[in-house]
């Protein structure tokens, strides 16, 4: 099960002085009016791109940008 009608799916934060019955407590989501990539993020996806155009590079990788599949 998941989403809604998952049993850890909770719609309230728990309250400080309340028992979770589960090993994580669920906090709800910040409205955040950031919309660009950290710069974490950014630098972990550099690190994948060199990965993959280099030791993780797959025998037919170049052969699909060639006909334009990428």
């Amino acid at each position: 099960m998941t989403g809604r009608t998952s049993p850890t799916y909770t719609n309230t934060p728990l309250l400080d002085n309340e028992v979770a019955s589960r090993s994580e407590i669920i906090t709800p989501l910040e409205e955040t009016i950031i919309r660009n990539a950290s710069i974490t993020a950014k630098a972990n996806r550099k690190l994948y791109m060199n990965y993959f155009n280099g030791n993780g590079k797959v025998s037919w990788q170049e052969e699909m940008l060639k006909a334009g599949k990428s």
